[in-house]
């Protein structure tokens, strides 16, 4: 059975419980420059790059599958194109720089990507091994994606 995994950057929860991101943290490619440098992001996206490719690895998967495309400025992929996960950074980095959204499917695996640096994972994995691949950066918390 697949559990859904919250996969975030942010670790601010209000008193409710709710997690969220302060007004003055950046959540978008378009932030660098005003709210966070170049530098910073880079380091930020290679995290969540570096997520994937650890689950992935962690479960086998050696190929992706690019579902749901919207494209918003140029990109190279196609709706339903394989992607061997090797090849998965490029791809990422558009999803997460915002020239188009994608989700990417396996049988073992799903990533959804939400708006503000939201990103989801779906498999089989307790919530403890999700954690642990993910460095202490990220946070990684049940939640049911809704992209689903």
């Amino acid at each position: 059975m697949k559990k859904s995994y919250r996969v975030t950057k942010y670790h601010c929860y209000n008193g409710e419980g709710r997690l969220y991101s302060p007004d003055s943290e950046w959540a978008s490619y378009f932030d660098v420059g005003s709210k966070v440098s170049l530098e910073e992001y880079l380091l930020v996206e290679r995290r969540y790059i570096g997520f994937i490719l650890e689950l992935c690895e962690r479960l086998g998967v050696q190929q992706i599958k690019v579902n749901g495309l919207e494209v918003f400025e140029g990109c190279k992929y196609k709706e339903g194109q394989g992607v061997d996960v090797s090849d998965v950074v490029n791809l990422v980095e558009g999803v997460l720089r915002e020239s188009f959204w994608c989700k990417l499917v396996s049988d073992e695996v799903e990533f959804h990507f939400g708006y503000d640096f939201y990103m989801y994972a779906v498999c089989s994995l307790e919530l403890a091994d999700v954690k642990n691949v993910a460095s202490s950066f990220l946070n990684v918390e049940s939640f049911e994606s809704p992209y689903l």
